[in-house]
Order: structure tokens, then C-alpha cells, then sequence
């Protein structure tokens, strides 16, 4: 987060009655009203994330102590018991302030991120950009809330071998707790993760313009990192978060749930497929083009150490006004000869670490399961 000074701009720190400061709204989070609020309280990222979280846990534990249990002549009653409503409610409710904390945090890192990269590359990033239009925001977030609210129909459906509408009268019929679930927090849910798909799209959409327009330093490649910085954010959650998948299968000890779950994880996996591809894309740019550029200033050192001069003028050699002799060509070729084109170098040990977590997640996953059943 940035509050603006008179003087310029500095990072968040805790205001006092002696320092006036005025909040710099996140441009990504313009006209999506709940976020934007959010946004102005002035929290700091992680105490939001957490608040939400915790307020979410709340609610869920509040409405299912009200709605009671699923109408025992349900279909689903034998499914939905008291302890899996009661699950079902706080966990979804958890994760759409979780949602809600990681569309601002999206937001507002990013943002930060193209805000440094401005400033130490000497390159305008036009940050108004990040606002999500209408003709994008709109249909990705009716996409992914329909999507999310036809998820357990579908699985409910399939299960108990009845038609798409017949599973939405058995939510209906079921009673106050599933009315909820299925017309209520199931939408909300989707909501949250369709304006995050929204904020997303926009922030790649900039990502490239920025990848294919910025100015390439040979010298000064640790900057750019701050364009993959956003990407490897996605990646890390991503991950994390289908680690975190297994845990949902000691629920219930139905194999047929399980496996229905199973199913889904796989489908949503799937589907992130082609976004996590669109992630990734901006920094593929970036990296070609720091290839071209080593390619383009090793022939001109090459041409330079044979006796072309008029090379050097197109070099990136820092020019000192004294004359280069062969050995100071040489080393500046083995110099960029040494630059790595992927800048990604201070995340390769995270990229690493999160990228082990979803299969050392399964593997004592399929060990407890051994154990306990």
C-alpha cells in the first residue's frame, strides 16, 4: 500500500497525528465497490487477508448454527450431516473472504510492482490501466459465478443419477441450510473468484504491453523481475492451494464423494490451465527479448574485437572515452555471455519450494488414508 506526501511517494507506514497522508487507491480495484472499500480502509495486505478470513469463519459458524440441520427427508440428508453442513458453511465462507483478501492483495502488489519497475527502469507504465473495463470485468465474473453455483449440482446430480433441474429441487427441498449453500454462498463465492479472474485478465493484459515496450538494460536485469514478480505470486498461491486439496478428502469417508471431488480438483486444474498459460506469457516476452538483446550486443562485440569500430557505437559498452583494448572486449563478451535471459533468478528457490508442495501433499495424504482406513 502508498500514501502520498507532499513531497512524493513512500510505503505504507503507520500514520501519525504529525504526517498527513492521503490514500493512493488501487487502480486494479476501481469500480469493483466492496473491494474498493476494502482497499480505503488503509490496512496493510496480510492483516486484511486475515480479518476476512476470520470474519468469514464467523459468519459460517453463525449461519449454520441458525439454519440448523438438512431436512431429514432429504436426499442429501445422509450426505450433508451436521458435521459436513456445519463444514461446508464455515469453509466457504473462509474462503470467500480469502478470495476477497487475495483480489485485493493481487491488486495492490502488482501495482507496487509496476510502480518500482517504473521508477528504476526510467519507463512510464501507464497504471490506469490495471482498472478492469466493464466489457471484462462483467462477463468473466457471470462466467466463473455460474460456473461455481452449477459445481455442486452437477456433482449432486451425477451421484444420486437425476437430472441437472432435479438436483436444484433437492437443494431447495433440503431445507435452510442447503438453500443457503446453494443459492447464497455458492454465488458469492463466485462472484469473488470471477472479479478476481477479472483483475487478473486486465493485469496480464498491461503485463504484456509492459513486457513488449519497456526498454532492455543488459546491466540492469535484476529490475525486471518485478514484471514476473506477479506471475510468480498466481503460481505460489496456485499451488498452495491445490496442496491444500487433499485435506477436503478426510471429510467424508464416502469413496463415491471422494472420488466426485477428485473429478473436480481435476477439472478446475484443467481450466486453470490456459490462465496460468496467459500468466506466464508476459514473462516469455520479456525473456525473448533479453535474448534478442544478448544476441544483438555479442555480434557487435564480436565485429568490435575483429577491428569493426563503428560496432562499438552500437555496443552497450559503457563508453569511458578511453580506448577498449581486445582484453576489455573480451570481458565484456564473457560478462553477457553470463546473463541469465529468464528473470526469475531471485525465484527459482520459491518456484522450487512450492512447486514440491502439491505432490508431497497427495503422497501423506494417500499415507494417512492407509492408516486410518
Amino acid at each position: 500500500m502508498f500514501y502520498r506526501f507532499a513531497g512524493g511517494t513512500v510505503p505504507y507506514s503507520n500514520p501519525t497525528s504529525n504526517q498527513r497522508r492521503t490514500l493512493i487507491e488501487t487502480n486494479g480495484l476501481k469500480g469493483v465497490w466492496l473491494l474498493e472499500q476494502l482497499d480505503r480502509t488503509g490496512l496493510a495486505t496480510l492483516k486484511l487477508l486475515l480479518l476476512l478470513a476470520f470474519i468469514g469463519g464467523v459468519i459460517g459458524s453463525i449461519l449454520a448454527l441458525i439454519t440448523g440441520p438438512v431436512a431429514p427427508d432429504s436426499v442429501f440428508a445422509s450426505y450433508y450431516d451436521e458435521r459436513v453442513t456445519w463444514i461446508s458453511m464455515v469453509t466457504i465462507c473462509i474462503t470467500i473472504g480469502l478470495v476477497l483478501g487475495f483480489d485485493i492483495m493481487l491488486a495492490r502488489t502488482t501495482e507496487a510492482d509496476l510502480r518500482y519497475l517504473s521508477t528504476a527502469s526510467n519507463f512510464e507504465v501507464r497504471l490506469n490501466s490495471l482498472t478492469p473495463k466493464a466489457s471484462v470485468f462483467f462477463p468473466f465474473v457471470a462466467v466463473v459465478a455460474l460456473l461455481t453455483t452449477l459445481a455442486s449440482p452437477v456433482l449432486g446430480a451425477q451421484r444420486l443419477e437425476i437430472s441437472l433441474i432435479e438436483a436444484f429441487k433437492a437443494f431447495y427441498a433440503g431445507g435452510a441450510p442447503l438453500r443457503i449453500l446453494m443459492f447464497v454462498l455458492f454465488p458469492v463465492v463466485g462472484l469473488a473468484w470471477g472479479a478476481g479472474v477479472a483483475i487478473g485478465v486486465t493485469q496480464i493484459k498491461c503485463l504484456i504491453t509492459a513486457a513488449r515496450t519497456i526498454p532492455i538494460d543488459l546491466f540492469q536485469l535484476t529490475h525486471y523481475e518485478a514484471l514476473t514478480n506477479p506471475t510468480i505470486r498466481v503460481l505460489s498461491i496456485t499451488l498452495v492451494l491445490s496442496s491444500v486439496f487433499p485435506v477436503f478428502m478426510f471429510l467424508t469417508d464416502d469413496p463415491i464423494v471422494n472420488d466426485q471431488l477428485t473429478r473436480l480438483m481435476i477439472a478446475v486444474l484443467l481450466s486453470l490451465t490456459p490462465a496460468l498459460a496467459a500468466w506466464c506469457y508476459p514473462t516469455l516476452i520479456l525473456r525473448n527479448r533479453i535474448r534478442l538483446k544478448k544476441a544483438q550486443e555479442l555480434d557487435n562485440l564480436l565485429l568490435a574485437i575483429l577491428g569493426d569500430n563503428a560496432a562499438l557505437e552500437r555496443s552497450c559498452i559503457p563508453k569511458r572515452g578511453n580506448q577498449l583494448t581486445t582484453a576489455d572486449l573480451l570481458v565484456h563478451q564473457m560478462f553477457i555471455e553470463s546473463r541469465w535471459e529468464w528473470p526469475l533468478a531471485s525465484h527459482v528457490q520459491k518456484l522450487i519450494l512450492f512447486g514440491l508442495l502439491p505432490p508431497l501433499t497427495w503422497v501423506l495424504a494417500a499415507m494417512m488414508e492407509n492408516l486410518l482406513y
